[in-house]
């Protein structure tokens, strides 16, 4: 599976933080995470991480996505 991972990944930092993020995911749903499952490019994976998302998740990285920089705290705001 890491050689799966590291081969998509091209170097890419970030592909490696969402593969991790992912595999922790699938395995918390009580699955076990495959090579295949992962030997996907950068798009698909930026896409599977966006639909795990919530709609006021996505709306809050859409947002901060914009920024050079943001405050964590600023961006998650009070809750109502």
């Amino acid at each position: 599976m890491r050689e799966v991972i590291t081969r998509r990944s091209h170097g890419l930092r970030l592909y490696l933080d969402l593969s991790v993020m992912r595999f922790l995911e699938i395995r918390r749903s009580g699955r076990t995470p495959a090579p295949a499952g992962f030997d996907q490019d950068f798009p698909p994976l930026i896409a599977h991480t966006l639909s795990d998302l919530s709609p006021d998740e996505r709306h809050v990285l859409r947002s901060v996505a914009l920024l050079d920089a943001f405050d964590v705290a600023l961006a998650t705001g009070p809750r109502a």
